[in-house]
């Protein structure tokens, strides 16, 4: 086995951990849970300003019907007072008619007015039932999510364990001044061992001098790369 065999294991499980690490700490699937939850949230404060909109509507529709309602009534007194000859003079017909006709001027405007906020209630129910729906939707989504990121984060986490005791075994094999050297390079760069092939670094693609090559292939140490510092290992 190669010198470098060990250390460059050991930094393919350090990179695999690395990964597993970042992708717990934050995913895809963790922005579209919270993506999906902030929707919901506004969604949810849209579904109650509707909901407020149409209570009070609702409050509006049944004070024009009352309003409407007690200026017919004063219409049909007013009416029945004029055509029941009670009147005693014209000017007492005039001032019943102009009543009358007044009350149902103000029962037809409250009527009218009634029925437009039916129109803007009914147009609201429409956009209730819209909005009920959408949230359900992202609802379903930021579960879905949540469940995928939990089995994700499971699976990640017993990856990990499998990886730490690899690590632990591949890094027991290692010569401590070597594991030593590795792990202070390593909080410099994250690949601090490049693989070669075809007479070239594999990290910054530079082709080696004959005399790096041919120490690299005699197994001549730790071999370092003259233009990025990385220690080199035969592929």
């Amino acid at each position: 086995m190669r010198t470098t065999e060990n250390l460059y294991r050991l930094q393919a499980i350090d990179l695999e951990l690395d990964r597993i690490r970042a992708v717990t700490e934050h995913s895809d699937l963790e922005s579209r849970a919270q993506e999906a939850e902030g929707r919901v949230e506004t969604l949810r404060g849209t579904l109650e300003e509707t909901a407020q909109a149409l209570r009070d509507l609702a409050r509006q529709i049944r004070r024009l019907e009352l309003d409407a309602q007690a200026a017919r009534e004063e219409q049909h007194r007013s009416e029945n007072e004029l055509y029941s000859g009670s009147a005693r003079s014209g000017k007492e017909l005039g001032h019943l008619q102009q009543r009358a006709e007044r009350a149902a001027r103000q029962a037809e405007a409250m009527e009218v007015e009634s029925l437009e906020r039916m129109e803007q209630a009914e147009a609201l129910e429409a956009q209730q039932k819209e909005l009920e729906r959408a949230v359900s939707e992202a609802e379903e989504e930021a579960g879905r999510c949540r469940l995928e990121r939990q089995m994700e984060v499971e699976e990640l986490r017993a990856r990990q364990k499998e990886l730490e005791v690899e690590r632990d075994a591949v890094a027991t094999r290692e010569p401590a001044d070597r594991l030593a050297r590795y792990e202070r390079m390593r909080r410099q760069m994250p690949n601090p061992i490049a693989g070669v092939s075809k007479g070239q670094c594999g990290a910054c693609h530079v082709s080696l001098s004959p005399r790096t090559l041919e120490r690299v292939r005699a197994d001549d140490g730790l071999v370092q790369c003259e233009q990025c510092g990385r220690v080199l290992h035969l592929l």
